[in-house]
């Protein structure tokens, strides 16, 4: 684990040095995203089935796992904070994997700086703006509320949400968030910039160039409306040389939900391309 220092907030023109763990010491590399709540130890099991091809690195998103908090938070602050890591680790260029939140700062790293990107993969996530924000505003909202000093255990916490976050494993998923130092817990989410920044969040990424021409996989859950069929016509447009595969009785979390079947439909994109090489 290489974790970044944390700061409370950073000049808004400055990128953020991300907090990440590296995996595999051979082969192309390859950067991994996580999600909105998510956090890069979440793809451990998935960059462990890659490392005897790839070099890869599961990153911490800004106020996100061991990344520092900023006040600022948006897709472009997001990639460019990806971008100086791609630089800082001397890669020139990377494929990235991006997973909802993840994906679309992969998408936004593709079109600003696309000679920097090798080949893109997103999950579940398209270019588009969602109309979610009800919903994560209430997750926040709910963390937020918690009296995270007065808690001495993991299974306070859990009762204390469950009436607002009855789903279990959303619920674990949140509560993954939590560390505790010296006996006292605090959150590793910069929870009020998130919540500031949830428009922003929602939104599409809007790159400098119209379109990305490096090779691209898209992989949806059926069972999802993040990368609904209506969305492939514009995932074509913006990103030419892509692909598209739905998984089936997959949802939004279909890297945990069909996890081999997302990693086999991965590992033919990334065979086709190493074949190209």
């Amino acid at each position: 684990m290489h974790p970044a220092p944390m700061s409370v907030s950073e000049p808004a023109e400055s990128p953020l040095p991300l907090g990440f763990h590296s995996f595999g010491r051979k082969g192309l590399p390859l950067v991994v995203l996580h999600g909105l709540f998510g956090q890069s130890r979440n793809w451990r099991s998935f960059a462990r089935s890659f490392e005897e091809e790839f070099r890869i690195w599961t990153l911490d998103l800004r106020n996100h796992g061991d990344s520092p908090h900023a006040a600022e938070m948006d897709y472009p602050r997001m990639a460019g904070d990806v971008l100086q890591f791609i630089k800082d680790q001397g890669l020139g260029k990377a494929g990235i994997l991006g997973h909802s939140m993840g994906g679309k700062t992969a998408m936004q790293l593709a079109l600003d700086h696309p000679r920097e990107v090798d080949f893109l993969v997103v999950a579940d996530i398209a270019p588009a703006l969602y109309p979610h924000q009800d919903f994560h505003g209430k997750l926040i909202a709910a963390l937020q509320k918690l009296p995270v000093d007065e808690y001495q255990s993991l299974s306070q916490f859990e009762s204390a949400i469950e009436p607002d976050v009855p789903d279990t494993h959303i619920r674990k998923f949140l509560l993954q968030n939590l560390n505790r130092e010296q006996g006292r817990f605090h959150w590793k989410l910069g929870l009020d910039a998130i919540a500031a920044s949830l428009p922003k969040l929602l939104d599409a990424p809007k790159g400098k160039f119209n379109a990305y021409n490096g090779p691209t996989l898209f992989v949806g859950g059926s069972d999802s409306e993040y990368l609904h069929p209506k969305h492939h016509p514009l995932v074509r447009k913006i990103f030419p040389q892509n692909r598209i595969v739905m998984l089936k009785e997959a949802g939004h979390w279909l890297h945990v939900e069909r996890a081999m079947t997302f990693q086999n439909t991965v590992r033919s994109f990334l065979n086709s391309i190493l074949r190209e090489k």
